[in-house]
């Protein structure tokens, strides 16, 4: 058995994770790392060896886990673009401070396969075209220059102490189990099954990649079988606006869409739009996202009603 480590394991991304990686191989013991600041340890269905409720950031988090891991899959971190504008400080803490010890910890352990989540859109910031591991970072917010940080902190380690440490350049993910989350499909879900007034900043017309969220495990599962080391952007390759989100929910709700539409001023350090070239996804990790806008929006909307 491979014994993995989880970080962040009971938010939003790492909660289906562990359900994929329990129905897709029987070869895995997994081990989770969580601060319960957001995702509870009562979010995870799937089954796990060990629950540390845990701070990364804290210098002595690392020095109580006693085990050996074959790989690390580092998902905690703070992610709201706003928030990291109006308080800076917490991506340096939660993020770097974060990411670093997480390093130091496989450096001294000698685990050499990493996998870390990152982004895309908020690393480069606006771009003409298609955004590729190639195209120059400008990132326009705290958050994004913390996530460009740690992708270069791990290429140094990747250089100097012969780890294979993959950084995914997540774009926007959304799916099952994002009841704690603030994303554009969370919240507006959320606020349609409690008939509430949805509010749209700028005019709809701001376009997002919106890849499913099994999709995203799916490359993680590939990251972890493969060792692989770079830079990869994990995307659809698709674009898609606000206000068709907006239509598409409406069809899959049907009669029961009750919530007033309002539109407000664009708010300050959101990139209008991002679309992805994920050609080095497609032919180093074999990746090709599965789930269309439509259906993943239906099964989305069905764990909501569920849950």
């Amino acid at each position: 058995m491979k014994k993995i480590l989880i970080t962040g394991g009971a938010g939003f991304i790492g909660t289906n994770l562990i359900s994929f990686l329990n129905n897709h191989s029987d070869e895995y013991d997994i081990d989770v790392i969580d601060n319960e600041s957001l995702g509870k340890k009562i979010d995870i269905k799937g089954n796990i060896l060990n629950f540390h409720c845990l701070d990364i950031k804290n210098s002595n988090s690392f020095d109580l886990l006693d085990y050996e891991y074959d790989t690390v899959i580092h998902l905690a971190a703070s992610t709201r673009v706003i928030e990291s504008i109006e308080e800076p400080s917490l991506m340096i803490d939660n993020n770097v401070i974060g990411s670093f010890r997480l390093l130091e910890y496989c450096r001294k352990r000698n685990i050499k396969n990493v996998v870390i989540a990152s982004t895309g859109g908020a690393i480069i910031g606006e771009e003409s075209g298609p955004i590729s591991e190639l195209s120059r970072p400008n990132p326009i917010s705290p958050y994004g220059a913390s996530k460009l940080f740690i992708e270069a902190l791990s290429n140094s380690y990747n250089v100097n102490y012969g780890m294979k440490i993959a950084c995914l350049r997540f774009s926007n993910v959304y799916g099952p189990r994002s009841h704690r989350k603030e994303s554009v499909i969370a919240n507006f879900f959320k606020r349609i099954k409690n008939e509430q007034e949805i509010i749209i900043f700028g005019d709809g017309l701001q376009e997002r990649d919106y890849i499913y969220v099994d999709d995203i495990s799916q490359v993680i599962f590939k990251c972890i079988s493969k060792e692989i080391s770079g830079v990869f952007q994990i995307a659809t390759g698709k674009s898609t606006n606000i206000n068709y989100i907006i239509s598409c929910m409406k069809d899959i709700v049907g009669s029961d869409f009750n919530s007033k539409i309002e539109y407000h001023e664009k708010r300050k350090g959101e990139v209008i739009k991002t679309y992805f070239d994920i050609s080095k996804a497609r032919k180093l990790l074999n990746f090709n996202s599965e789930i269309d806008i439509h259906r993943g929006l239906k099964q989305t909307w069905e764990w909501f009603l569920k849950n």
